[in-house]
């Protein structure tokens, strides 16, 4: 029995817990009379505004601000557009987005003529924005289909993969250490070996023969025409090109210039499938399995990893229906049920 005067053992508990919490260190009144001291001096003391950013400046002149963002990447001049207003007008002036579309389009092979157009109406007159061209190209850069107007406008490239064999690969110049054949898509279908009377030709096929006609009439009034060299066995043959939307070997359906089916002396070859070049140069590549052109002058054999044939993706395999219809003599390979050419 426990009296009025004795503790409870609430109260014991309770005290033997205060007795155990740890103590607070010694208040330091040297510390506490310095921060009072700081406040008190503080109030007094004139408010000077923020040092401003030297790309906040507005006393900065348009051609050193140039010069600053030309060095930036795109994703940093996109990050420096957010900092406030003054930045934001100055980044989306012409002046900065012309020099970075310089800056992408230095080692580009395929810029889209659409924007070589905008960009030079807006230095004469205006109206539209470099950055929208600049949006345009970076959208175009992600397209896998060729045009017309691309297949046809300059020489493509031309050399056999390892896997059509020794009887093609041993006249091919590029195996041998030399260049890439270069070959000519014409509008009217045709398919010609690339020459110094073609090279750089964009008519159709009527107006080259007139041309052809008479540079050859201007030549013969000087001296005696000169022989080309048709040693060539691609000057021999006939070939013809054609866009196709369902190959047979293929179970993914594309759009208008993702495949193109080739055919020589009469006879169709497997599909060349188009992808953007794999070097990043917005280039286009067309292979199969048994060659591969492309819409930039191919480097020499064992110079570009990423156009040998280890690396590309179309092999025989994956044409092997294609494949046994041309090894078969059939004229005209079909393309998948239901889908026409």
């Amino acid at each position: 029995h426990l009296s009025p005067s004795t503790p409870s053992v609430f109260t014991i508990v309770k005290m033997t817990m205060i007795t155990r919490m740890p103590t607070l260190p010694p208040i330091e009144y040297s510390n506490v009379e310095r921060m009072s001291t700081i406040r008190k001096t503080s109030s007094l003391m004139p408010w000077h505004p923020p040092i401003p950013h030297v790309l906040n400046d507005e006393s900065l002149p348009d051609d050193v601000f140039l010069v600053i963002v030309s060095f930036l990447p795109t994703r940093s001049v996109r990050d420096l557009m957010m900092v406030d207003k003054t930045v934001l007008r100055r980044c989306l002036s012409d002046l900065v987005w012309d020099a970075l579309c310089q800056l992408m389009w230095r080692d580009k092979v395929n810029v889209p003529a659409e924007a070589l157009r905008m960009r030079d109406m807006i230095r004469i007159r205006g109206g539209a924005r470099m950055i929208d061209v600049f949006k345009m190209c970076h959208l175009d850069s992600k397209r896998q289909e060729v045009t017309k107007r691309e297949l046809c406008s300059k020489p493509w490239c031309f050399r056999f993969k390892e896997s059509a064999g020794s009887l093609w690969t041993s006249s091919d110049p590029w195996w041998n250490g030399g260049g890439a054949r270069h070959l000519r898509f014409l509008p009217d279908g045709k398919i010609l070996l690339a020459t110094p009377d073609n090279i750089g030709r964009h008519d159709n096929e009527e107006t080259a023969t007139k041309n052809n006609k008479k540079r050859k009439l201007n030549k013969s009034l000087i001296d005696e025409p000169r022989k080309e060299n048709c040693s060539d066995s691609f000057s021999e043959v006939k070939m013809r090109w054609r866009f196709v939307t369902r190959p047979l070997d293929c179970y993914e359906s594309r759009s208008i210039g993702a495949y193109v089916r080739i055919s020589i002396n009469g006879r169709d070859v497997p599909t060349y499938h188009v992808r953007r070049s794999p070097t990043s140069n917005w280039g286009f590549t067309m292979e199969n399995c048994w060659g591969l052109y492309a819409s930039f002058d191919l480097p020499k054999r064992g110079t570009e990893r990423l156009l040998e044939d280890q690396i590309l993706f179309r092999a025989q395999r994956n044409q092997m229906k294609e494949a046994l219809y041309y090894n078969n003599g059939v004229s005209v390979i079909p393309t998948q049920i239901g889908f026409g050419e």
